[in-house]
């Protein structure tokens, strides 16, 4: 049960059966060989099973990337062989895994779900934010630290870990996880020139750039863009995507402040900007068009 139906001779062995109480045991049950020395015991409706077995075919076998991903409840549309990642010298030949060597395979980042050997979550997205296209990257890493199932700090140290270690992939991991964990906020004037770049390719109406409204008292003083004839504020994010509670209680305040003052505020994250401008165009275009009905 704990193992999802299969077993494997190895495991046998390790529990101290003797290879021929193995073969008797084999030879008077209904096991189904899936693989040379991986049988079905009986079949469950789980859907572990392929992963517990292709685990099993190989020695010190751990759920990689997509496959821990699912073990750890996050879906992410892969169909392929079950992944497994094993330490660099081990085999990779298995019929019921997609296989990979790993130089660097730490016992601090292996764990068990379901009963399965897999990368730690930590691991995984860490794993995954170097392989994903960057949105499904950054979508990922945000599901998988807004669940609670994942610590901002496990994830951080386990990046910082995997770099001293020289392994692959560190730029486009940190492209994805660098705007969205505390402590690595993207610089906000990179964000700003790209909204900017952006904005002003889609031949929407001028904004005034770093506006200081009279009664603003922003830690700045101003407001990132602005369209006062419309009376709009536009505000890009580039903070972690959970900022703080007391960040998030003072966005709210200050725009509290200028819907007061008739004004309408408009916030807008990476994600937006980067992926999805599409949207912000279309939304800033519906906004705007109302300009000539604002208020003087």
């Amino acid at each position: 049960m704990a193992n999802h139906g299969v077993v494997c001779r190895r495991l046998l062995r390790e529990r101290g059966l003797s290879g021929a109480s193995i073969d008797r045991w084999f030879a008077n049950s209904s096991a189904e060989a899936i693989v040379p020395g991986v049988y079905r015991i009986f079949s469950t409706t789980d859907g572990w099973q392929p992963i517990a077995a292709a685990v099993m075919t190989l020695r010190a076998g751990v759920a990689d990337l997509h496959t821990a991903a699912s073990l750890h409840g996050f879906r992410l549309g892969y169909r392929g062989l079950p992944q497994v990642v094993v330490p660099h010298g081990g085999t990779n030949r298995s019929g019921l895994a997609a296989v990979r060597q790993t130089r660097n395979l730490n016992d601090v980042d292996v764990g068990r779900v379901e009963n399965i050997p897999s990368l730690t979550l930590a691991r995984t997205v860490c794993e995954l934010a170097a392989v994903l296209s960057p949105q499904a990257a950054a979508r990922f890493v945000t599901q998988a630290i807004g669940s609670g199932k994942v610590a901002e700090s496990e994830v951080v140290a386990c990046d910082l870990s995997m770099a001293r270690q020289g392994r692959p992939g560190v730029k486009a991991r940190r492209l994805v996880l660098d705007p969205l964990l505390i402590g690595s906020d993207i610089d906000l004037t990179v964000l700003e020139r790209t909204f900017l770049e952006r904005y002003r390719a889609s031949g929407l109406p001028t904004l005034a750039i770093q506006f200081a409204p009279p009664w603003f008292d922003g830690v700045r003083g101003v407001v990132d863009f602005a369209r006062p004839s419309a009376r709009v504020i536009v505000e890009v994010d580039g903070r972690a995507w959970h900022s703080s509670v007391d960040a998030r209680s003072e966005d709210a305040r200050r725009d509290r402040r200028a819907q007061r003052h008739g004004w309408a505020v408009y916030r807008f994250g990476w994600d937006e900007v980067v992926h999805r401008w599409i949207e912000v165009e279309a939304h800033l275009r519906h906004v705007l068009a109302t300009e000539d009905s604002a208020p003087a």
